[in-house]
């Protein structure tokens, strides 16, 4: 009697699964890191992932007032993954939460999901000179994809944006060399600067700022698949 019941069972079990994987079929998803949500998107969106520097126990820099780059970063993070999904890309952040997050996880996140386009956000220091301040894009050394989307990306900064560019420069981070998408990683600004902290820290100039970011992978994402991306802030 048992093994009738169990095998019954696992004949339903079986079932399930196959009528969840035809129906799945021709259907991209993309699962949040906020477990049970699911989201889907037509087959050939681009995928983004947008990469919050620091989290968790590594706090990254911070201001004369005690505000932690890791917060910052996250919070036009979000906002920027938020305009992108209105877009109708496929966003993957790499966290969502104020948690530790190694350079390895990082690249594993975006080249497990097989990613179009790396975006990571950080803020600057500069210990010898508070005068120094503005947006820096770094993308890898050698990397001909990665100098465009550099150049694409300040572009859009510097149009939306009330801050100085100071242009694309060339650098060794993990999470550039590694990831197989083009990658940039943008400097927001410098929290050693009081006018950068100070603007760093508004909610008007961290809405700017994503929309810069949005604007500057939307344009590249034009360049990669042939088509335009509609975007209100154009």
């Amino acid at each position: 009697m048992m093994a009738s019941v169990l095998s019954l069972l696992m004949m339903i079990l079986i079932a399930l699964f196959l009528l969840l994987g035809a129906m799945s079929q021709g259907k991209k998803h993309i699962f949040s890191f906020d477990f049970g949500e699911e989201e889907e998107l037509p087959e050939d969106a681009l995928t983004v992932v947008i990469d919050a520097g620091h989290g968790g126990d590594d706090v990254g820099t911070s201001a004369k007032d005690g505000t932690l780059e890791k917060d910052i970063n996250l919070a036009v993070a979000k906002k920027t993954a938020s305009i992108l999904e209105k877009q109708g890309f496929n966003v993957v952040m790499t966290r969502t939460l104020d948690a530790t997050t190694s350079l390895q996880d990082r690249v594993y996140i975006s080249n497990i999901n097989n990613a179009d386009i790396f975006v990571s956000l950080h803020c600057n220091y500069n210990e010898d000179s508070e005068d120094i301040s503005g947006t820096e894009v770094y993308y890898m050394k050698q990397s001909a994809d990665g100098d465009i989307f550099a150049g694409v990306m300040a572009g859009a900064i510097s149009s939306n944006v009330p801050i100085k560019v100071r242009g694309t420069l060339k650098a060794d981070f993990f999470v550039l060399n590694y990831t197989a998408a083009p990658a940039v990683l943008v400097e927001m600004g410098y929290m050693s600067n009081d006018g950068d902290a100070k603007d760093l820290k508004s909610n008007s100039f961290q809405e700017s700022m994503a929309k810069g970011i949005a604007q500057g992978v939307i344009r590249y994402a034009d360049e990669l698949s042939g088509s335009e991306y509609s975007y209100a802030g154009e």
